[in-house]
């Protein structure tokens, strides 16, 4: 009788969307929900619970998988794609460029002047609106 299976704990799911940013983990794939955990060395073969053997799959890929239409080295690839990009940047960093990222920088605008035939360069600063 074979083994029950247990599930993703929550804790370890959310690492692992987090880490895909929760989309699918195949970067030629725009799915974003639902999306499916994968278990880069199946269950059935000994394969665990660990972030390291998971990968998000929206049902689609996850299909192309099972039938072999992506292979098991593929999804190895892109795996060590997503486990290099959250590990190129440390904490420190990734909350220097999100405070950045809510900079808006000046916009300038160019226009003429018919009356006068002169152009004027005028300097407005976009607001973020919430």
């Amino acid at each position: 009788m074979p083994t029950r299976r247990k599930p993703v704990p929550g804790d370890v799911r959310l690492a692992v969307l987090t880490e895909s940013g929760f989309r699918c983990g195949v970067p030629a794939c725009r799915g974003i929900f639902p999306i499916e955990i994968h278990h880069l060395v199946p269950v059935r073969d000994g394969g665990d619970n660990d972030p390291n053997n998971l990968l998000p799959l929206c049902p689609n890929c996850h299909a192309h998988h099972e039938c072999g239409t992506i292979t098991r080295s593929a999804l190895d690839g892109y795996k060590s794609i997503l486990v290099a990009l959250n590990q190129a940047f440390d904490q420190e960093s990734i909350t220097m460029l999100n405070f950045l990222s809510g900079i808006r920088p000046p916009l300038y605008v160019w226009w003429w002047g018919a009356a006068t035939g002169v152009s004027y360069q005028s300097r407005f600063c976009l607001r973020r609106v919430d």
